[in-house]
């Protein structure tokens, strides 16, 4: 059946709520969707979705955001660096976004969901352990490390914010650091997510 407007709401509550949490927000709106006896969002929604979590954490880091750009502006090496590893970050999610698109939609089923959403537990539960290990600062291969964690948040369960910050912690990142850095990845990756979908829209 089709989705009402409820549905609809319940969905982006869903979506707003978890993607800020190390709990995968596409593997809660498979279950969502699967308790709720509707179908999969239309690409439409799927759009909105993506660009109402873009907004939010537009807003959110826009002071952030927009040091970062001024300093860039300026010359700063540091915030030269800092751009440098958020694009090296997006390559490997782009890449696998683009080849694998049609093997990874198929994998939006509760029973892949499910073990994804065990993996994502083990993964954040794991940083326990490394809370008081040496601190590093963030460098290239950290974060070609991190944007290649986030290669498999494409799979539904799978975190984004979870694998991200985690890998981040298991390599000594200081966690303020680790999870601004993930959330400042996921403007480029959920600007293209957007972008690839709006394309498809008649």
């Amino acid at each position: 059946k089709g989705m009402t407007l409820f549905e609809i709401i319940i969905l982006a509550i869903i979506q707003g709520v978890t993607e800020f949490l190390p709990i995968s927000s596409s593997g809660h709106l498979v279950l969502a969707q699967y308790f709720l006896g509707v179908e999969t969002p239309g690409i439409l929604l799927e759009v909105v979705l993506h660009m109402g979590t873009l907004a939010a954490i537009l807003i959110y880091f826009y002071d952030d955001i927009k040091h970062l750009l001024q300093s860039f502006i300026n010359d700063s090496e540091n915030a030269r660096k800092y751009i440098i590893y958020l694009i090296i970050a997006t390559i490997p999610i782009a890449c696998s976004g683009l080849l694998l698109k049609d093997l990874i939609e198929t994998t939006f089923t509760v029973s892949i969901v499910k073990w994804m959403l065990m993996i994502t537990g083990l993964v954040v539960g794991s940083t326990y352990f490394f809370q008081n290990g040496p601190r590093r600062e963030l460098v290239l291969i950290t974060a070609l490390c991190i944007g290649l964690a986030q290669v498999f948040a494409l799979l539904p369960g799978i975190s984004r914010s979870g694998m991200t910050i985690s890998v981040a912690l298991l390599m000594g990142i200081q966690p303020e650091k680790a999870a601004k850095f993930a959330f400042f990845m996921a403007i480029p990756a959920l600007l293209g997510a957007g972008m690839l979908q709006i394309i498809k829209i008649d």
